[in-house]
Parts: C-alpha cells; sequence; structure tokens
C-alpha cells in the first residue's frame, strides 16, 4: 500500500513548505485509511461472532425445542402405560372367567408400553445428545471463528500500524538525508555566490577604472582639440592683425609717396592724390573684406572645434555610462 515518495523542490534554505505538507498530509490520510480499514475489520469481526452468537442462541432453541419433545414423549409414554394399566384393570374386570386370556393382553400391553418407553427413551437420549453435539459444535466453530478472526483484524492492524510506522521513518530519513544535502548544497551555493560576487566587483572595478581611463583620455582628447583650436583662431587673429598693418603700412607709403608727388607735381597733384587715395580706398576696401572673411572662418573653425569636442564629451560620457551600467 505504499507509495513512492515525491521529490521535493529545494527552496532558499529548506524544502519548498506546500510539498512537505503535501506530502505530511499523504501521510496522514494513509494513516487515516489504515485506522479506517482496522475499524472496519473490527466491525466485520464484531459482526460475525454477532451472527455466531444469533447461530448459538438458535442452537440453544433449538436443543429447548427438542428437550420439550423429550418430555413430551415422556408424557406420551406415560399416558400410553397408565392406559394400559386401565385396560388391564378393565379387562379383569370385566373378564374374570378367563384368566389366561387377561394375562396374554396385560402381557401384549405391558410388552407394547415397555416398548414405548424404550423408544421414547431412546429416542429423548439421541436427540438430547444430538442437540448436545450439536450445540457444542457450534459453539467450538463460534469460538474458533471469532478467536480466527479476532486474531486476522489484531494481526491486520499490528501490519498497518508497522507500514504505517515504516513508511513515516523512511520519510522522516529521507527528509533529514534531503535536508543535510540541501544544507551542504546552500553552504556550496553561497561560497561559489561569494565568489562570483567578489569577480563581479573587481570586473566591476576594472570596468570603472577603464571608464575612467578612457574618459580622461577623450577628456584629454578634447582639451586638446581646443587648444588646437584657440592656436589657430590666434593664429588667425595675428594673420588677421599683419594684414591689417600691412595695409596700413601700404596705405602709410603710398600716403607718404602721394604726398611726396604732391610737393614735386603741382599740376597732376590732385588728380595722382584723387588716384592714390582711390587706390588707397581700393585696398582698405579688400583689407576690411579679407578681415571680415577671416574673422568669419576664424568663428567657423572655432564652433566646428566647440561642436567636434561637445561631441567627443558625450561619446565619452556615453560610452563611460554604458561599461559603468
Amino acid at each position: 500500500m505504499s507509495e513512492p515518495s515525491s521529490q521535493f523542490a529545494q527552496a532558499f534554505r529548506g524544502y519548498d513548505k506546500e510539498q512537505v505538507d503535501a506530502e505530511l498530509q499523504r501521510l496522514k490520510d494513509q494513516i487515516e485509511q489504515a485506522r479506517r480499514s482496522a475499524v472496519g475489520s473490527r466491525q466485520e469481526a464484531d459482526a460475525q461472532i454477532a451472527h455466531l452468537r444469533e447461530d448459538m442462541e438458535a442452537a440453544e432453541s433449538r436443543i429447548l425445542a427438542l428437550q420439550a419433545e423429550v418430555a413430551e414423549a415422556n408424557s406420551r409414554a406415560q399416558s400410553a402405560e397408565a392406559r394400559a394399566e386401565t385396560l388391564g384393570q378393565e379387562v379383569m374386570d370385566g373378564d374374570d372367567e378367563n384368566p389366561a386370556r387377561f394375562a396374554e393382553i396385560l402381557r401384549v400391553a405391558e410388552e407394547q408400553a415397555q416398548t414405548l418407553i424404550d423408544g421414547a427413551s431412546q429416542q429423548t437420549e439421541r436427540m438430547h445428545e444430538d442437540a448436545k453435539n450439536q450445540a457444542a459444535k457450534l459453539r467450538k466453530e463460534a469460538e474458533e471463528d471469532a478467536e480466527r478472526i479476532l486474531a486476522e483484524a489484531k494481526h491486520e492492524e499490528q501490519q498497518a500500524r508497522l507500514r504505517i510506522q515504516t513508511e513515516k521513518s523512511a520519510h522522516e530519513a529521507e527528509i533529514e538525508e534531503r535536508s543535510a544535502t540541501l544544507d551542504q548544497r546552500t553552504q556550496q551555493a553561497e561560497s561559489e555566490a561569494q565568489v562570483i560576487v567578489a569577480e563581479a566587483e573587481r570586473a566591476s572595478a576594472a570596468l570603472r577604472s577603464q571608464a575612467t581611463r578612457e574618459t580622461d583620455a577623450l577628456r584629454t582628447e578634447a582639451e586638446r582639440i581646443m587648444r588646437e583650436a584657440k592656436a589657430r583662431e590666434l593664429e588667425l587673429d595675428a594673420a588677421v592683425k599683419r594684414r591689417e598693418d600691412e595695409a596700413q603700412q601700404e596705405y602709410l607709403r603710398l600716403h607718404n609717396q602721394a604726398l611726396a608727388h604732391a610737393e614735386r607735381i603741382t599740376q597732376d597733384a590732385n588728380e595722382k592724390v584723387q588716384s592714390a587715395l582711390q587706390h588707397a580706398n581700393h585696398i582698405a576696401e579688400q583689407s576690411k573684406a579679407f578681415e571680415d572673411l577671416a574673422r568669419a572662418q576664424a568663428k567657423q573653425v572655432e564652433a566646428s572645434a566647440v561642436a567636434k569636442s561637445n561631441s567627443i564629451l558625450s561619446e565619452a560620457q556615453t560610452r563611460a555610462q554604458s561599461i559603468i551600467d
């Protein structure tokens, strides 16, 4: 009647509570079923004993009936004997002249009466003996059946208790063994978890260090680009300044030449001065246009450098954050 024990699923630091409760409930159900089976066997034995008692009571009633029949047979025999005496007396009273015939009738009557009495006595003794034997046989069979049924019920109850105790001990031993194995596995899992956590912390520290180094490198690169952009801007400013100085010097030179020519040339002074002024204005306009172009280029280079620097910094921060995460 034993069933294969189910394997418990392992939970953290122990067995799954629902499965343990289910297994305990199954054991309780088996115990209750065995108890009901024992009670049913005992009730069945009690019913059979009651039935045997009814049979014994019926046998005793039969014995009483047979005894009544024996008493009735004895009564009939006594009645027959009394009647034989009565007949004998009547014969003696009515037939005094023939004593031989009277004696013969009396002898026959006495023989018949004795035969009836002997037959009734034998039948009574035989019926009484049969009733006693039947009652003893029924009583013995009833006692043997009752003892056998009680012994079988007790044996079945003992076997059920033994099976229940054996299964209970086996389950307890299995639970203890699984608990010890689970504790060992739990300790091993905790040790492995500690190793994994330590390795993860080392890996995380290494990644953070790498991210910091890469971030520093990217920041250094961005700063270098900014410095180069600033240097380029300064170079452009210096070039513009040189062009402005050159234009100013050229203007001064031409102006001086114009003054010198004005002194030397009186007639064409106005025309040459005018021409020189126009030429100087033209050069000044070109210088101004070049200056504006140079400044625009410098601003464009600076804006491009700043945008590139911001892009590099943003990319560095994104890579660093992804490495840290």
